[in-house]
């Protein structure tokens, strides 16, 4: 697993949030994550929680609300701490 998505995972658990994590360096979605947790439906309390921890939504920057998950689903876009991501660019990783 890449070094972003390891320490992304690791602070989101810290924060009591279980779900896999991906960085977008390119495309449509860059400088993204996508957030997601198999086998949960997406809440308005996860997306209060998100929003407390500084994310928000990938496509428009607005906060997270209860239709960011796709189709219901623990799976959304979002911007923000991209500390992690810095990590892979300092160990020469990108």
């Amino acid at each position: 697993m890449r070094i972003e998505n390891r320490a992304m995972q690791d602070w989101l658990k810290t924060q009591g949030i279980e779900a896999q994590a991906k960085y977008f360096w390119t495309g449509s979605t860059k400088h993204s994550w996508r957030l997601s947790a198999k086998d949960r439906r997406w809440t308005q309390a996860d997306a209060d929680k998100l929003n407390s921890l500084g994310f928000t939504q990938a496509c428009d920057g607005k906060p997270l609300n209860q239709y960011s998950g796709n189709g219901g689903y623990w799976c959304v876009f979002v911007i923000g701490h991209n500390e992690f991501a810095e990590l892979a660019e300092k160990a020469g990783s990108i």
